[in-house]
């Protein structure tokens, strides 16, 4: 004999209530934050002259980040595979793999950060709000390291050697030391070439 409890209808369609909430939120972090969070990931692939669509490959967009920010491949592979092993097993072991793929995840990106020219907002908005570093990944430029200038500076001379003047100009003389002269030098006539130079000689008597 079944029985029907009013209750029971009830907690039915609160559970149903929250699932679909839970849905719409899921739904929601998607849209809003991973695909822009990829979008964004994607177009800082090609800056460093990567394949942008390894984004979407698991472990070998962590490879190609760990690539990126100039660390060994096999951080990426850790970073990568250890962080679904949680979601796949479910087992703790599988949880302590996830926590140490998320350091390796965290070192890479520190150092991936590192690799191009923005600054603090810019990152902040892609960990934070992707959807706004989508439209700023444009602007970034892939450095590997070094910071570009635009007015790049002379290499410094070596000690002990002078910089060499630049062609046609004289070098400044040293602060404070007034330039050398040149003694004075005393003219020489020079003959006149219309004049004879032999002296006339009295007649032979």
């Amino acid at each position: 004999m079944d029985y029907d409890y009013p209750g029971a209808t009830q907690t039915t369609a609160s559970d149903g209530a929250i699932g679909a909430v839970i849905a719409i939120m899921v739904l929601l972090i998607v849209l809003f934050y991973v695909v822009p969070l990829l979008i964004a990931t994607w177009k800082l692939y090609q800056k460093a002259g990567k394949p942008g669509w390894s984004v979407i490959v698991p472990v070998y967009s962590g490879v190609v980040m760990a690539e990126i920010a100039k660390k060994p491949l096999w951080m990426g592979v850790v970073a990568g595979a250890a962080g679904f092993s949680g979601y796949l097993f479910g087992r703790p072991i599988d949880g302590l793999l996830s926590l140490v793929g998320a350091g390796f995840g965290l070192f890479i990106l520190i150092h991936f950060i590192k690799q191009y020219d923005r600054g603090f907002g810019f990152w902040a908005a892609y960990i934070l709000l992707p959807i706004v570093a989508v439209f700023l990944a444009d602007k970034a430029n892939y450095t590997g390291g070094v910071l570009a200038t635009n007015n790049p500076v002379a290499p410094a001379p070596a000690p002990g050697i002078a910089p060499a003047p630049a062609p046609g100009i004289a070098p400044a003389p040293a602060p404070g030391i007034a330039p050398a002269q040149q003694p004075y030098a005393v003219p020489t006539p020079t003959p006149n070439p219309g004049q004879n130079q032999t002296p006339p000689q009295s007649p032979v008597q």
